[in-house]
C-alpha cells in the first residue's frame, strides 16, 4: 500500500493522486485540510469521487454477474427480496467536519440488472468496441412487461388526476397503439378494483417463471401499496413515479407475493411515520 505523502504537491508531481485508495484519500483530506487550496482540496476531492464511484460500479457489477448466473426462478427468489449491493460513501462528520467510510447497502434497480445480462449476451459492438445491450433478450419470461407496467402506471396517474380534480392528462398516441397489441381486457374501460388486481397478475405473468407466476397471486394489499408508492406530494404538487421506477416497486410486491400469502403479506408492509403522535423506537 502506498503511504500518504506529506503533502498534495508531492502528490501531483509524482503523478500518484490517482493511485491512492479510498482510505488514504479520506486520510489525506483530514489530515491536509487545513494547507490545501481550495483548487487542491476539489482535485482530491474529485479523485475521491471517482474512486468510490468505480469502486460502487465494481461491487454491482459482480453483483448483477451473481444474479444473471443463476437459474431463472432462483434469480427471482433472491433477488426480489435482496435487490443489493454492498457499496461504500463517504459520510461528514456535522461537528468536526472530518471524513469517513462507511459500508452501504445500495439498490440495484431491475432495469440496471437487466441491462447488465442483456450486455453480457451482447452480439453487437459500438465504435469503441464496447458490447452493447442486446435489448432482444430479457430476465422477464415476456419482453412486453415494460407496456404492461407502463398502461398500469399510467392508469394510476389517470386516476389519482381525477380524484384531485386536476386538468385532464393527455395520453399517448402509443398507449392506443399498445392496448391493442396487449389484447387484455383488463386495461380496456373502467378500472375498477377486480381489473387493478387483474393488470397487476398480468404483469407479475409477463415478468416471473411460469412456475413462480401460477403461485404467486396479487393481492388488494399489493395495490394499495402500489397506490401510494405511485406519486410524490410536497407543496401543493403531485407528480407520478416514472415507469422504470415504477418497475422497482413492482419488484417490491412480487418479493411479498413470493414469500407471503393472504392476510399475512399485508402485514408486512412497513409504514412509519415521523408524528410526535406516535411513540419513537428509542421510547419503545
Amino acid at each position: 500500500m502506498l503511504k500518504v505523502y506529506a503533502d498534495y504537491d508531492a502528490i501531483a508531481k509524482a503523478g500518484k493522486l490517482n493511485e491512492l485508495t479510498i482510505p488514504e484519500l479520506v486520510k489525506f483530506l483530514n489530515e491536509q485540510k487545513t494547507v490545501l487550496t481550495a483548487e487542491q482540496s476539489q482535485n482530491v476531492t474529485t479523485t475521491l469521487n471517482k474512486a468510490v464511484e468505480n469502486s460502487n460500479k465494481a461491487a454491482c457489477d459482480n453483483k448483477c454477474a451473481e444474479f444473471c448466473a443463476m437459474e431463472r426462478s432462483e434469480m427471482w427468489r433472491s433477488y426480489a427480496p435482496n435487490p443489493y449491493y454492498m457499496g461504500i460513501k463517504i459520510t461528514t462528520d456535522p461537528k468536526s467536519g472530518a471524513l469517513s467510510t462507511q459500508d452501504a447497502k445500495m439498490l440495484i434497480k431491475f432495469k440496471a440488472l437487466e441491462k447488465y445480462y442483456q450486455t453480457l449476451n451482447a452480439v453487437e459492438t459500438n465504435d469503441k468496441g464496447e458490447p452493447m445491450p442486446n435489448k432482444s433478450v430479457t430476465l422477464c419470461r415476456d419482453g412486453h412487461y415494460e407496456k404492461l407496467v407502463m398502461l398500469f402506471n399510467g392508469m394510476l396517474s389517470e386516476e389519482t388526476a381525477s380524484e384531485l380534480g386536476a386538468d385532464k392528462l393527455t395520453r399517448s398516441t402509443k398507449v392506443e397503439e399498445t392496448l391493442k397489441d396487449m389484447g387484455l381486457d383488463c386495461f380496456i374501460g373502467p378500472v375498477n378494483k377486480g381489473k387493478r388486481l387483474a393488470q397487476l397478475q398480468a404483469i407479475w405473468n409477463a415478468m416471473l417463471p411460469e412456475e413462480l407466476a401460477a403461485a404467486c397471486t396479487a393481492l388488494s394489499c399489493d395495490i394499495k401499496y402500489l397506490k401510494i408508492a405511485a406519486n410524490r406530494a410536497k407543496h401543493g404538487s403531485v407528480k407520478g413515479l416514472g415507469d422504470k421506477a415504477m418497475i422497482d416497486e413492482i419488484v417490491v410486491t412480487i418479493s411479498k407475493g413470493l414469500s407471503f400469502d393472504g392476510k399475512a403479506r399485508s402485514s408486512k408492509y412497513d409504514f412509519a411515520s415521523k408524528s410526535k403522535f406516535f411513540f419513537s423506537k428509542a421510547e419503545q
